[in-house]
């Protein structure tokens, strides 16, 4: 062929069969579902049928409602579906399992039992390529079986299905809804905490294929870090909390702020220092922490234990306030760590002591002060809060320890890797920003309310011109859903300092 030669026309391709209309009645999805050969068209129709696709509604809140409706297909019972049926369905139970646990018609003491042993056996036995094209209901059934679990007093029994349903469903390296609804499981329970261990350690550097919510975000990383602290591993603790603190946001979420004040506790007792958080965390946040009045007390009290005045450290743990945000276990820690610091700053003075004047310099004078400071010492060797070696005596008093120069630490391919999750997240958050924005643009709601604010203005009302207004995506972000699970939607309520 020359260069003046046309180039032949390239074959059209096949074409492809076009998706049934979406169906607006659980009869017309029952017919759709054995209808369609291919799982993820079928999910293709759920899913349009969730986003209230071709419903009927007065509004787009009706029209979602209509479609949980339409997917928790009343007429069909599940009584005797065999796991042979739950492997092929998987996909469909995982949408009309959790449209049914949010539809009052299914609210019932024995309607809740069959939903949840029902979820548990689809856990167990789903087929994994349809448990990950729709990740995000996943999600969703993660939680209400949560929520379930909660009202038929099953804390424990929840825990082990989530977990399979995580290794069954999700991929290394991804992020789910699910992941939070496990941490949060295993928070209620009080139990599994080595189990939970693993997967809140994780490192994610996908966080749009399952398309979790902003809130399930955080959650996580709040979740995680409590787990964390109440496994002494303050460290890793402060890290979790922090990220959730530095993630982007043109708002301030609650559970940022809970996160702010819970890893300045950590960092006190992993360096006995005030906290000073990345200067990448967004203004918003920042100026949450320069002036927030209950951020303001936790960043006293750490100045205090900075400055070694034990003796405010230990008295301020009775103020109202770190009991109210249900941090008063983890403030009772750092207390318990004043003995710890006072050790690590006689190494600054000391090459060598016996355990005795060590006792007698943390003010111990109890007849086992001995035993119990050579107890601390071996604590602190063994988790490297110091170097240091003793050298036993005939007892504990005659014991002697010695103090060694500690090596400068490295950065470790935890903390590369955890860099690397960060700027995912932040990718991924920024965008989801972004989306926000353009959608509360583009809606007529919005855009009927900002008239009437701007009306309210003009004839003086608000509060003196917009003064103490929140931005218009921190009053989303803070009324986009309470976290799950937890009463009145507080942050940290109904945990009870949980491990701590």
């Amino acid at each position: 062929m020359t260069s003046a030669e046309p180039h032949p026309a390239f074959p059209a391709a096949a074409p492809s069969e076009p998706l049934p209309i979406v169906p607006k009645s659980s009869e017309g999805l029952w017919l759709a579902i054995t209808s369609i050969a291919d799982p993820n068209d079928i999910v293709t129709i759920l899913s349009q049928i969730a986003a209230g696709v071709n419903q009927t509604g007065q509004n787009e809140n009706a029209k979602l409602r209509r479609g949980e409706d339409v997917l928790s297909m009343p007429e069909w019972n599940l009584e005797d579906l065999g796991d042979e049926n739950l492997h092929n369905m998987t996909a469909v139970l995982v949408f009309v399992l959790s449209a049914r646990s949010k539809n009052e018609s299914f609210k019932t003491k024995a309607a809740s039992l069959s939903i949840f042993d029902l979820a548990v056996r689809l856990c167990n036995v789903g087929q994994p390529f349809q448990f990950s094209a729709c990740l995000n209901r996943v999600a969703i059934l993660a939680h209400e079986m949560v929520s379930i679990a909660r009202y038929l007093h099953k804390d424990e029994e929840v825990i082990a299905p989530l977990y399979t349903l995580l290794q069954r469903a999700v991929g290394p390296g991804v992020f789910s809804g699910a992941h939070t609804a496990f941490l949060e499981a295993v928070l209620i329970a009080r139990k599994s905490f080595r189990l939970a261990r693993p997967v809140a350690d994780s490192i994610f550097v996908d966080f749009h294929t399952a398309s979790p919510s902003y809130v399930d975000i955080l959650s996580f990383y709040l979740h995680g870090g409590t787990i964390a602290a109440a496994q002494g591993d303050y460290e890793h603790a402060r890290n979790l909390f922090t990220i959730a603190v530095v993630a982007p946001s043109h708002g301030v979420s609650a559970i940022q702020q809970q996160c702010a004040k819970r890893a300045i506790l950590c960092e006190m007792i992993v360096s006995g220092k005030l906290l000073k958080f990345p200067r990448y965390t967004s203004q918003s946040v920042g100026r949450l922490i320069d002036k927030d009045k209950s951020i303001e007390t936790y960043v006293k009290y750490a100045k205090l234990y900075e400055q070694r005045d034990w003796e405010r450290v230990e008295s301020m743990r009775s103020n109202r306030l770190f009991k109210d945000d249900q941090n008063l276990g983890l403030v009772t820690r750092v207390v318990a760590s004043i003995p710890k610091k006072r050790i690590a700053n006689l190494k600054d003075v000391y090459t060598k002591m016996t355990v005795r004047d060590v006792a007698h310099a943390l003010g111990m004078q109890q007849d086992d002060a001995c035993v119990r400071t050579e107890a601390i010492l071996q604590d602190m060797i063994a988790s490297g809060n110091i170097s240091a070696s003793i050298i036993k005596g005939a007892d504990a008093v005659s014991s002697v320890v010695v103090f060694h120069d500690a090596d400068d630490p490295a950065i470790s391919a935890r903390a590369l890797a955890e860099i690397q999750q960060i700027n995912a997240l932040s990718e991924f958050l920024e965008r989801q920003l972004s989306s926000a924005y353009r959608e509360i643009g583009a809606s007529a709601a919005y855009l009927k309310k900002q008239s009437e604010t701007q009306k309210m203005r003009g004839a003086g009302g608000g509060n003196g011109g917009g003064g103490g207004r929140l931005d218009d995506f921190e009053s989303m972000v803070m009324n986009e859903e309470p976290t799950r699970g937890l009463s009145g939607g507080k942050v940290g309520a109904d945990m009870s300092d949980i491990g701590y």
